[in-house]
């Protein structure tokens, strides 16, 4: 009989952490009241999305979310089950829970059990598509137009001067448009790309340098600008040499494009167990209130001037996405008149 004894409590005993066990694991929260609020218990989703902790007391007022509050107290009283998104401000961030509630009884005595679902980030990324496809609405939008108007005066002017000027104008615009989906499918392309592992081909980055300048030369002499060449250490780093080139090629082009500078400098150092790709230009700046919002897409520092110069919008969100791919990261240093410095940071 001890021995009977011993095997059922070690089974009994293994159920139950094996329950507790999947209980925490959960990404869900659960959590379970007394009719009067006061919790019985909860998992460590639970305490993580509405921020108490499990070892201490804890009541459904001190949830910071007056509305739940409200619809638990109807579901304790009437035993109807709700479910709500709800919305609340937490230090400056917009956070979304999906709540279930329904009551439980035990012995005759009411509990409220909860369930809690983090919406918050698939509500952010709705409004990232909506951003975006507004965005992409309104860049398309501008140079349809222009071609629109230029075909119609084209059909009504016999004006050899006027037809030149409208072609030259058609030419412009569908140009733009042509870039603007090409980089819309090259990012596309990139975010469905996996991470570059350190199974593929390894590359000299002062080769990818060599081979931008040599690019670029001609077209940064037509723009005024010299390409120059500080620091350019032959390190490796595991990737594309394509994308990384593609990456320097989209700051130098950036630089060319909106710096007002002279003289754009390309590097590459070492900072401990990093390369970094430097592209540093002596022109007007960027204040630091653009800094964080730089490598989105479409943002931009002077939208009208961008739009006139010919950019889409998506170059350096490109160069964000190909570091990404590269384990790295991107960063500007820069302030008004003082120049602005790119720098993308890759794991050697």
């Amino acid at each position: 009989m001890t021995e009977q004894l011993k095997n059922q409590l070690t089974q009994v005993t293994f159920e139950r952490n094996e329950r507790e066990a999947l209980f925490n694991t959960m990404s869900e929260g659960v959590l379970l009241f007394q009719s009067d609020g006061f919790l019985i218990r909860a998992n460590n989703a639970a305490a993580e999305l509405l921020k108490f902790d499990r070892n201490k007391s804890f009541h459904l007022n001190r949830c910071h979310i007056p509305e739940l509050v409200e619809e638990a107290l109807k579901t304790i009283k009437s035993g109807e089950s709700f479910e709500k998104e709800f919305f609340f401000d937490r230090n400056g961030q917009n956070i979304s829970l999906w709540i279930k509630g329904s009551v439980l009884y035990k012995s005759g005595e009411k509990r409220l059990l909860l369930t809690v679902t983090d919406l918050t980030n698939l509500r952010k990324l709705e409004l990232f598509r909506a951003d975006f496809i507004a965005n992409v609405s309104h860049e398309i939008k501008t140079p349809l137009t222009c071609i629109s108007g230029a075909a119609e005066a084209l059909e009504e002017t016999n004006n050899p001067e006027n037809r030149a000027k409208l072609t030259a104008m058609l030419k412009k615009h569908t140009e733009r448009l042509n870039n603007l989906v090409k980089d819309i499918l090259h990012l596309a392309r990139l975010e469905k790309s996996p991470r570059k592992e350190s199974t593929a081909e390894k590359i000299v980055l002062n080769s990818v340098v060599d081979n931008v300048i040599d690019i670029e030369t001609d077209h940064a002499k037509e723009c005024g600008f010299e390409l120059k060449v500080a620091d350019n250490l032959p390190l490796t780093v595991s990737g594309d040499a394509d994308l990384l080139e593609q990456a320097l090629i989209n700051l130098v082009e950036n630089a060319l494009r909106y710096s007002n500078g002279k003289n754009i400098t390309l590097s590459v150092t070492q900072e401990g167990a990093n390369a970094i790709l430097t592209v540093k230009d002596d022109g007007i700046g960027v204040a630091p209130e653009h800094h964080d919002r730089l490598f989105e897409r479409f943002y931009r520092v002077d939208k009208s001037r961008s739009r006139e110069l010919g950019g889409t919008g998506l170059g350096l969100a490109i160069v964000k996405h190909i570091a990404l791919l590269h384990r790295g990261k991107v960063e500007i240093i820069s302030n008004i008149d003082s120049g602005a410095e790119f720098r993308i940071i890759l794991p050697m």
